[in-house]
């Protein structure tokens, strides 16, 4: 669920925060996206008691597992881990023609 988060505040920042998006500017779109996965690890802090019981529960039942894997802390450690390694040139490229 967290990664659906993410893509959900990344889409509705760029095409509704601004009148003219220019999705060009790589840039840009890369520092929205860190800006995004910041705010995701700063919730660990916040929120890692609550990562821990889901975390500990997930090997309860195959819902607890699936819940975990969705929006638990094994989802924000994925997460953070492909945006280290996303080229966001190779996502905003096909998006250009778009705007």
């Amino acid at each position: 669920m967290k990664i659906f988060k993410l893509k959900q505040k990344v889409i509705c920042f760029s095409v509704f925060s601004y009148r003219s998006v220019d999705m060009s500017d790589s840039s840009r779109f890369t520092t929205l996206v860190m800006m995004c996965a910041s705010e995701l690890a700063s919730s660990l802090a916040d929120q890692g008691h609550s990562y821990a019981m889901s975390h500990a529960a997930s090997s309860l039942s195959p819902q607890a597992a699936l819940s975990e894997q969705l929006g638990g802390i094994t989802q924000v450690c994925a997460l953070l881990g492909k945006i280290k390694t996303i080229q966001f040139q190779t996502i905003i490229l096909p998006l250009v023609p778009l705007t």
